[in-house]
């Protein structure tokens, strides 16, 4: 009897030695715990680099509206790119504008300097002296060449005054003029006949065309000068 309590009392004994143990023996930490606490903190470092994010997206936001205020407020012009001045505009658009007069031929003031002119008062004297229908058709065929040579020298005496809108208007028409003179001439003959009297009619109308063109840029550059090209 006294043997099994001996031995009862050794078992006690040593489960008493093996809680002690267990209860020294320090505890692991809880996976869970840790795992939660990791994601506290990476959740934790997101938030504060999103809002260090949105707080530089918000200062360069308002350092380009303050530059934008500043460029408005105060333009800067380089050295080399000077502003250009409303006048300077204004006369560049308006030489762009000008456009070409159009010919009158039957105001009073260009009609008295235009029928002065030398060329007219030579053909008169000219035109007196011929005796007969050779030498008026001589003499009619002269000053058509005259009025021919006239208008070429009117033509680029106005090329010379003119720009922009009215020199590109003025070189139109006078192109115009020029690609239709063969068929105006040829209908002048044709007009003629060939009666006796039809060459004298085709020299006096020839140099009436040739004249009336030469008063049309006369006209023209009376309007822009205030003189009649002619002498």
């Amino acid at each position: 009897m006294k043997k099994y309590t001996v031995i009862f009392l050794m078992v006690l004994a040593l489960l008493a030695l093996t809680a002690c143990g267990k209860s020294n023996t320090p505890s692991q930490p809880d996976d869970s715990s840790s795992s939660s606490t990791s994601s506290a903190s990476s959740s934790s470092s997101s938030v504060s680099s999103a809002t260090s994010s949105a707080s530089s997206s918000s200062q360069v936001e308002e350092s380009e509206e303050e530059s934008l205020v500043e460029s408005e407020e105060e333009p800067e012009y380089s050295e080399e790119e000077e502003p250009v001045s409303s006048e300077e505009e204004e006369s560049e658009s308006s030489e762009e504008e000008t456009t070409l007069p159009s010919a009158d031929t039957d105001d009073p003031d260009f009609a008295d300097a235009f029928d002065g002119n030398s060329i007219d008062q030579a053909f008169d004297s000219d035109i007196k002296l011929a005796a007969s229908t050779i030498q008026m058709i001589q003499v009619y065929s002269e000053y058509a060449e005259t009025w021919e040579a006239q208008i070429d020298t009117l033509y680029k005496e106005l090329l010379e005054i003119t720009t922009g809108n009215a020199r590109e208007e003025l070189k139109w028409e006078q192109g115009m003029w020029v690609n239709a003179s063969g068929a105006a001439l040829q209908s002048i003959k044709n007009e003629a006949g060939s009666g006796s009297t039809a060459p004298l009619t085709v020299a006096t109308k020839t140099m009436e065309y040739y004249r009336n063109r030469a008063k049309t840029l006369s006209s023209i550059r009376y309007q822009l000068t205030g003189e009649t090209g002619m002498e």
